[in-house]
Order: structure tokens, then C-alpha cells, then sequence
């Protein structure tokens, strides 16, 4: 099974929140909104349009990775970040 990673564009996001819907369907541990908050992150100035990536399979999106930025505060310190949320991958796959 060869599949390919690519970056995701606007053209895609509807394919991949249909995806997203999917793989969380049966899962035991959801509120069913992933997709809605995957749209909400695109929106948002943690978004790195770069980090969002998805796998494609014979022309089927079959999985989906976001990356966001996030900031780290231990005290009076403070490190810039990434948050891996949420990673979506078809069941059968």
C-alpha cells in the first residue's frame, strides 16, 4: 500500500472534514465535532496552513494531520509550541 502525503489547500477542505466526519464516526471517545474544529483552526492565527496534511490513497483522502501553534507557559517563561490535534485516519486503513 503506497500512499502519498501532501499538503492540504482550500480545494480540499471539504474532502478532508468528509473524511474527518468518518473516521470518528464509531469512535468511543467524540463529540463528532473534529471536522468543525478543524475549519475553526484553519480560521485562526495558530493556523499553519503548511502543517495541515493529508494522506491520499489511489485519489482518496484516507487521513488527515494538523498541526497549530500553541504557547507554553511554565511560570514566568513562556515556549512557543505546536499541538498535533486532532489526527483523523479512515478505520479500514
Amino acid at each position: 500500500m503506497n500512499f502519498t502525503i501532501k499538503q492540504e489547500t482550500s480545494s480540499d477542505y471539504r474532502a478532508v472534514e468528509t473524511m474527518i466526519k468518518s473516521a470518528f464516526e464509531h469512535a468511543e471517545y467524540t463529540d463528532h465535532d473534529e471536522h468543525n474544529l478543524v475549519a475553526r483552526l484553519r480560521k485562526s492565527g495558530a493556523f499553519i496552513p503548511e502543517l495541515s496534511l493529508h494522506a491520499v490513497l489511489e485519489n482518496d483522502i484516507v487521513g488527515h494531520i494538523l498541526f497549530t501553534k500553541i504557547m507554553i507557559h511554565n511560570g514566568k517563561e513562556k515556549y512557543p509550541s505546536l499541538a498535533l490535534a486532532p489526527v483523523a485516519v479512515l478505520p479500514s486503513y
